[in-house]
């Protein structure tokens, strides 16, 4: 049987595996970094082949690794 699911848990599940490969990359966690707005972050996933929406959840990511980095851990 074949389930459906609405967009916005696709979404989501496609930004928790994207979040995943993130975490485990720090060469990825630095060019996010350097990402100069979310746009180019959703880019980044997207030459990854994750099609995601420039949204909240890549905002906070952005933010989160900034903010690591602002305050030197990762």
């Amino acid at each position: 049987m074949n389930v459906l699911y609405p967009p916005e848990a696709m979404s989501q599940q496609y930004f928790k595996a994207f979040q995943a490969v993130v975490k485990s990359d720090s060469s990825l966690q630095a060019r996010i970094r350097s990402a100069p707005n979310v746009e180019a972050v959703a880019a980044i996933a997207a030459d990854m082949g994750f099609q995601l929406d420039p949204d909240n959840g890549l905002r906070m990511l952005l933010w989160e690794l900034q903010e690591a980095d602002l305050e030197g851990g990762d």
